[in-house]
């Protein structure tokens, strides 16, 4: 902060102040460089995983559960022969069911989508009433590596109730407030760590208005919740990865650190 005392003429200080700011702005080019060059290797490690992944999976002729989903959702929303397949399974589709709703990601909502579409559509191929049943709490949410979102489920939720409503069908949002799983304690603990607007704002949105609240009725049998400390691990020497030797042993990172820790913390 403080570059020259007042004895110091004033030329100098300046051409100090300049050095810094040219010292300065040379740090951070570094940084940069550096971070860019960790990039490197890091996407250069990744992509050959990703590579060597996708040729066992074509050596064993197999798929992963994102290429199922995958591959639906390009059967039944990219295709040019989409159209078709879609009409043959309004012929008989007559309900779907979609449980733990709150962990659904976007792909598997693009295939929802299609699949109900003639739900709420008139007259389809068959004289039928199809019915669509979705179960879920976004409490529960544990998928967000997925892109599953608990605020989707509200937002589904009304783009439903629209579209039913629009053709005149019925539409019926019923809260479980009752449990039968668990004791009063435990779920008034869960209920008052998602009292605070934050937790609000991360489950739902504020028209769809606050969190459920549970009721719990086994009352006859007591909860109890305990809370444990945060692990720590013990100090060790940092060691840059990229310099450090084959055979050293492997070095935890903060971030892999601080997502365990959350881990145990859910």
């Amino acid at each position: 902060k403080r570059l020259g005392t007042s004895a110091v003429d004033d030329a100098t200080v300046r051409a100090l102040a300049a050095e810094q700011q040219r010292l300065c702005e040379a740090r951070e080019r570094i940084r940069a460089a550096c971070v860019a060059r960790d990039t490197v290797h890091a996407l250069t490690l990744g992509l050959t995983y990703v590579e060597l992944y996708r040729g066992a999976k074509a050596e064993r002729r197999a798929l992963d559960f994102s290429d199922l989903i995958g591959r639906t959702r390009e059967l039944l929303v990219e295709r040019s022969d989409a159209t078709w397949v879609l009409f043959k399974l309004d012929g008989g589709v007559d309900h779907i069911l979609l449980d733990e709703a709150q962990d659904t990601a976007p792909d598997q909502w693009d295939i929802l989508h299609p699949l109900t579409g003639e739900f709420f559509a008139g007259t389809g191929v068959r004289e039928l009433v199809r019915t669509l049943f979705v179960v879920g709490d976004e409490k529960q949410s544990i998928y967000s590596f997925q892109g599953a979102a608990p605020e989707r489920l509200k937002q589904e939720a009304a783009a439903y109730r629209e579209t039913a409503e629009a053709a005149g069908e019925p539409f019926a949002e019923v809260p479980l407030h009752d449990s039968w799983r668990s004791a009063p304690e435990v779920l008034a603990f869960v209920d008052a760590a998602f009292a605070s607007p934050e937790s609000v704002e991360a489950l739902t949105t504020v028209e769809a208005g606050p969190a459920l609240v549970h009721t719990a009725r086994r009352t006859e049998a007591a909860g109890c919740v305990d809370l444990w400390p945060w692990l720590q691990d013990e100090k060790r020497e940092e060691v840059d990865a990229w310099d450090a030797p084959l055979d050293a042993e492997p070095v935890e990172s903060a971030d892999r650190k601080s997502t365990r820790l959350n881990s145990s913390h859910t």
